[in-house]
């Protein structure tokens, strides 16, 4: 059996050769899937957990995975010269650096009952967004739980081209990039 996103790939599958005799289903895409608005009460309890916690916040969600140039020197050697992905790694780290400018500058700009919570991407790391941030009292960084009830519970969403964008905006989350 195969598993596919939808009725789409499901019959370009069933017509190559190399899936005769195999059974495709279209069973949809759950991460997205559960972005409907069928689902939102999945997150109802975990979203009122967080408001009790932090209160009214935005999030920043980070997803650049190139946080330092240690970083960037190691995925330049596994690179191993293509200058196309060298360019991508290249402009990844500048993006991040960017990205880390802005929380500065947010979190010196919004009021002072106001939050941010910052949620890495699993690839990066906890404790080196904790050396960029430290001395930022109204950024928390948080990464537990699945992104959803953060997303919902939040003000606006803060991004960088990750999906998160989208699953704000179907939600009617206002989302900057």
């Amino acid at each position: 059996h195969v598993f596919t996103i939808g009725e789409g790939y499901k019959n370009i599958q069933e017509h190559l050769s190399q899936f005769e005799g195999v059974k495709v289903h279209a069973t949809g895409w759950p991460r997205i899937d559960l972005w409907r608005e069928d689902f939102i009460k999945l997150n109802e309890y975990e979203v009122k957990k967080i408001r009790k916690k932090y209160g009214s916040y935005y999030l920043m969600i980070s997803s650049f995975n190139v946080m330092t140039q240690d970083i960037l020197n190691q995925r330049r050697k596994e690179c191993k010269g293509n200058q196309s992905q060298i360019d991508i790694e290249i402009a990844r780290f500048e993006a991040f650096k960017n990205f880390v400018e802005l929380a500065k500058l947010l979190s010196k700009s919004i009021d002072k009952n106001e939050k941010i919570i910052l949620r890495p991407h699993p690839s990066e790391s906890l404790e080196e967004w904790e050396k960029i941030l430290f001395n930022l009292e109204n950024i928390s960084i948080v990464k537990e739980g699945s992104v959803a009830p953060w997303i919902l519970g939040a003000d606006a969403v803060i991004q960088y081209g990750s999906t998160v964008g989208l699953q704000a905006a179907l939600n009617n989350i206002p989302s900057i990039q």
